[in-house]
């Protein structure tokens, strides 16, 4: 255990010594005062899912002296047009989303949760009779978003390759999701895993699982490239040294980075360019 705790000794050190002087080469190449646009679209309840930001940003100003402003489009139709159009400087994107931002406007993945992947779910009241998807045809199954991935794409794809023919509706975030199954408006619905590891006990435990996709790359926080290369570090590091505090651990946890480790394209997102989920994206969808 003495060597094991001398290595982290060691680079605990390291990084203090580094993490300085990146963040002086940054503000070097970056003018001081400008204010990163920073963009999410909410998941959840709205109140919530901007507090929980807004404690994030709070951490990530403090740990690096920059300025963010955050931006939450009223619709994801909204969000995923200014995405590809290369508006924000930052972007909380999907795994799917990550791969059109690259390729249209050369975003960069940053950093994401390594401590987990992500899984799309279909949910049903624990009462109701559906027990296969074969169970579905022809019942309502309400999504969050449209192009929401992975629970509405690869799901919507597991659909049509089962060839189950169903009524969709949206919802316009996961909390509306839930409650419409449980409150029986439509017979199921779609999330994340890491969208139920959010969600009271009382609501899950009137739920149940009726099928899971393959396990994807979970969300990244991505960055355009005329962010320089300077403040990419810096606030990547920023990002990973919010695990030595408390008031870090617990704004990382709220935005799904509780374990955050530096991303890369080629083996975390590139896979998911395979998938096929093309003929599933609604263009122009609100």
């Amino acid at each position: 255990m003495r060597p094991r705790r001398l290595i982290i000794g060691f680079f605990a050190l390291l990084l203090l010594v580094i993490y300085p002087a990146s963040r002086a080469m940054a503000t070097s190449h970056d003018d001081e005062h400008r204010v990163y646009s920073f963009m999410i679209i909410g998941q959840t309840a709205p109140t919530e899912e901007r507090s929980r930001w807004l404690t994030f940003l709070e951490q990530l100003a403090a740990g690096t002296e920059l300025s963010f402003r955050l931006q939450i489009p009223s619709t994801m139709g909204n969000f995923e047009s200014r995405v590809l159009n290369g508006d924000p400087d930052f972007v909380f994107v999907d795994g799917y989303l990550m791969t059109r931002a690259r390729n249209s406007q050369g975003y960069l993945p940053l950093v994401r949760d390594g401590k987990r992947s992500t899984q799309g779910v279909i949910l049903v009241r624990q009462d109701s009779p559906i027990k296969t998807l074969k169970d579905l045809e022809g019942a309502p199954i309400v999504f969050s978003y449209p192009n929401a991935f992975p629970a509405t794409l690869q799901l919507r794809q597991t659909l049509a390759r089962e060839h189950i023919n169903y009524l969709p509706r949206f919802a316009g975030n996961y909390s509306n999701v839930l409650r419409q199954v449980l409150y029986q408006e439509a017979q199921a619905g779609t999330a994340t895993l890491g969208v139920l590891g959010r969600e009271r006990p009382e609501i899950l435990s009137q739920l149940r699982i009726l099928y899971s996709a393959p396990a994807v790359s979970p969300p990244a926080l991505a960055v355009h490239p005329r962010v320089s290369l300077a403040t990419r570090r810096i606030i990547e590091a920023a990002i990973l040294s919010m695990t030595y505090t408390f008031p870090g651990r617990r704004a990382l946890d709220g935005v799904e980075l509780t374990q955050p480790t530096a991303a890369n394209y080629e083996t975390d997102y590139r896979p998911i360019e395979s998938i096929g989920l093309a003929p599933f994206v609604r263009a122009g969808e609100e």
